[in-house]
């Protein structure tokens, strides 16, 4: 069971979190985000004290959670997460640090190595090119077991459309988007950049090219231009998304006969998930920490059920904000 210092001090990162990750971060109105404004229904007073009391039992509940999370994997990180409801940002917000010497509060304005997550990055510019009918499926290259073969698709996407792989992806993916923050290939750290942890030895270095650095919102950005639902414009058919979300093929873990789906990604210093339901929502959780090889099963268990466990107890959202 939590201490009740730590539910304080979960709700006050989560509150100043999103209040400083939304507004620096994203220009995203942080009143209609905690239901608070910006809708017709809570224009009075009463609408106003209701619906901000529903954000707030909303962020206890969501800030538990995650600092159970924290505590049971003993996290010498932080975990930022995005949640979207109908194509709309729902909740932001963030626990733990920045850094390790636990000096630097964890904001989602944040950003992280995603690992293998670019890889999804890399699909969807591959699937742009396949509806302009400049690269077929068997241009591409898989690995043993069927896995995609990021850095061979990056040059077969640069040859195929005679840009460089950042200015295609920049132009079709991140533009479209509304992301103009994201970096490729970084080999050092950005002062927006988290350090990256890693159980029981040095912080992990930067050194390896990473692939894509980002936040979880930009990431929820990504992902509502690609889940099939109607109220946000996809950036690719819903038969090229069937292609897309083929599990044996791009990485995406299906669920429900289909109709959810999910990636998830260990790198060194990061760990990461996001997702998509049958039911409307999309979410995106970071962390700075990856744990030991033979805690990694169990710590993937319980980050991919994180954002369930934050479904099944939250009872109400707000009416959340454009993405």
């Amino acid at each position: 069971m939590l201490s009740q210092n730590y539910k304080t001090i979960a709700i006050v990162v989560f509150v100043v979190s999103l209040i400083l990750g939304m507004i620096h971060a994203s220009n995203i109105d942080v009143a209609s985000i905690l239901g608070m404004g910006g809708s017709e229904e809570s224009e009075t007073d009463a609408g106003n004290d209701a619906s901000a009391a529903g954000s707030c039992v909303m962020t206890e509940t969501i800030s538990e959670i995650l600092m159970q999370f924290y505590e049971e994997h003993q996290l010498r990180g932080g975990i930022s997460i995005a949640v979207s409801r109908n194509e709309r940002l729902v909740f932001a917000g963030s626990v733990g640090y920045a850094d390790s010497n636990h000096t630097v509060r964890l904001l989602p304005e944040h950003r992280m190595r995603i690992g293998s997550l670019s890889e999804t990055i890399t699909v969807i510019a591959a699937m742009k090119l396949l509806e302009e009918g400049k690269l077929s499926l068997d241009d591409l290259v898989f690995e043993r077991n069927n896995v995609f073969d990021n850095e061979s698709n990056i040059r077969i996407i640069e040859r195929k459309s005679g840009m460089t792989y950042e200015e295609f992806v920049r132009e079709n993916i991140l533009k479209p988007s509304g992301i103009d923050g994201m970096r490729f290939c970084a080999n050092f750290s950005g002062s927006d950049e988290a350090e990256y942890i890693t159980s029981g030895r040095a912080p992990a270095g930067t050194g390896v090219s990473p692939g894509w650095v980002a936040n979880p919102i930009e990431l929820l950005k990504i992902l509502v231009r690609i889940d099939g639902f109607s109220n946000v414009k996809d950036i690719l058919s819903r038969e090229t998304i069937n292609i897309m979300t083929n599990p044996n093929a791009f990485g995406w873990r299906l669920a429900q006969a289909g109709s959810s789906w999910f990636h998830t990604v260990n790198l060194a210093g990061t760990s990461s998930v996001m997702g998509r339901s049958s039911n409307g929502f999309n979410w995106v959780i970071l962390i700075n920490y990856s744990p030991r090889t033979f805690a990694r099963a169990d710590f993937n268990r319980g980050m991919d059920d994180l954002f369930w466990q934050i479904h099944r107890a939250v009872r109400e959202w707000p009416a959340g904000t454009e993405l």
